[in-house]
């Protein structure tokens, strides 16, 4: 029973948002901020956040009159709610599509426990593709146990994701250690998730 707990509660907080003391998130290498508006962190190619900025820099150039209806040609680009600057219908298409993709395109550095064969085993998504720092530290901060792995893309895990059994048995009882993930490219670090070691 305890030992579900403290995975079930292990999961919940590798898949809760990072908390004000995390990093930002950030753009999975290759990609950057849209700034179709300065709150806009959706994670575009440079391309379209360059286009994203020139068209911002014609938005009343397209515009009939006041009532910001589009010259012929022209639809609103609807990047965010309420969004009217006038783009080709080619350009809202691309924007619909980068918000729909955006979560897979974050680092995130979601990390959660699970167990297999009664060894604990790490898991995370949100990475870049490439190397993941992972360590095991009690609470005090003295090392228990560390590795590293490459993150992939696989079907069902945004982003680059990975799983490794650390070797260290899954123990019961109250957490006296954590587990964290550090994402090698970004420097991104994940939330740490507690868990019990020597048994």
């Amino acid at each position: 029973m305890i030992l579900r707990t403290l995975t079930a509660a292990a999961l919940l907080l590798g898949t809760l948002a990072a908390p004000a003391h995390a990093a930002p998130q950030t753009c999975r290498e290759g990609y950057v901020w849209r700034t179709a508006r300065p709150a806009d962190k959706v994670c575009v190619t440079p391309a379209t956040r360059a286009r994203t900025l020139a068209d911002n820099a014609l938005k009343v150039t397209r515009w009939v009159d006041d009532t910001h209806i589009c010259e012929d040609g022209y639809v609103w680009r609807e990047a965010f709610h309420e969004d009217d600057v006038c783009v080709l219908p080619s350009v809202r298409d691309q924007a619909r599509a980068d918000n729909a993709a955006n979560e897979s395109r974050q680092v995130r550095a979601r990390l959660w426990i699970t167990t297999q064969e009664h060894v604990v085993k790490l898991n995370g998504s949100h990475y870049n593709v490439g190397q993941v720092k992972l360590y095991v530290r009690r609470t005090a901060g003295d090392l228990v146990w560390s590795g590293v792995i490459a993150a992939a893309e696989f079907a069902g895990y945004p982003g680059g994701s990975w799983g490794k059994k650390t070797g260290l048995p899954h123990c019961h009882g109250a957490p006296n250690a954590y587990a964290r993930a550090q994402d090698a490219t970004s420097g991104r670090w994940s939330m740490k998730v507690p868990l019990r070691v020597g048994c």
